[in-house]
């Protein structure tokens, strides 16, 4: 993991611009989570990135506490979030120093693909959501779309490893075999930039 934050703190200072060209994904995405955050709720989102959905719809939970392992990328979203209402800490998705049963809902953006072990992260995600809380994990997906092989070759270049290239469907499937009963499933962002956003619920 410590070679994946180094590249994280290394990238962040243009990660910003390089997926900007997803705006409309994530604008895609964000609007089909927002009906499931309602203002009471303590929203914990894990991954954060420089933003792109803390921008979105941190100010539409109660609580929102964006979180990623990378500093420097959190810093830039800190930044980039200003008074949207969210309050930001380094953590890290397999290690979360935070109690039992404390949160609504988790978001995991476009973070599972790129995990060597998920499953922990999962793990970490079931401890600290409320019985019956939900999960948000819109995701990237790659299988079977010709037009990304270019796009995957060049982010491993630049040295980042993909270990989980799901498909929408084995994404639902692997969701469902961590504990979570599916809710809804679309794919935002048609054949360019497929991601699968997830909604599910704790079992």
């Amino acid at each position: 993991m410590r070679d994946e934050k180094r590249f994280w703190d290394r990238f962040s200072h243009i990660y910003t611009k390089f997926v900007s060209d997803s705006d409309r994904t994530y604008d895609e995405a964000a609007a089909l989570i927002a009906p499931y955050v309602e203002p009471g709720m303590r929203v914990l989102e894990l991954a954060c990135g420089t933003g792109q959905f803390t921008l979105r719809l941190a100010s539409l939970a109660g609580e929102w506490y964006a979180t990623d392992f990378s500093a420097a990328m959190l810093g830039r979203a800190a930044r980039r979030a200003g008074s949207r209402g969210a309050s930001f800490g380094v953590a890290d998705a397999f290690n979360l120093a935070l109690p039992d049963a404390s949160f609504d809902a988790v978001l995991i953006g476009n973070a599972l693909h790129i995990m060597p072990e998920p499953e922990r992260a999962a793990a970490s995600i079931r401890r600290v959501l409320k019985p019956g809380g939900l999960l948000f994990a819109p995701t990237f997906v790659r299988s079977g779309v010709p037009a990304n092989a270019a796009h995957i070759r060049f982010i491993r270049a630049l040295g980042l490893r993909v270990y989980n290239n799901f498909d929408a469907a084995s994404l639902r499937e692997w969701l469902a075999g961590q504990g979570f009963e599916l809710m809804e499933s679309e794919t935002a962002g048609g054949e360019r930039k497929p991601m699968c956003c997830a909604i599910a619920r704790l079992r």
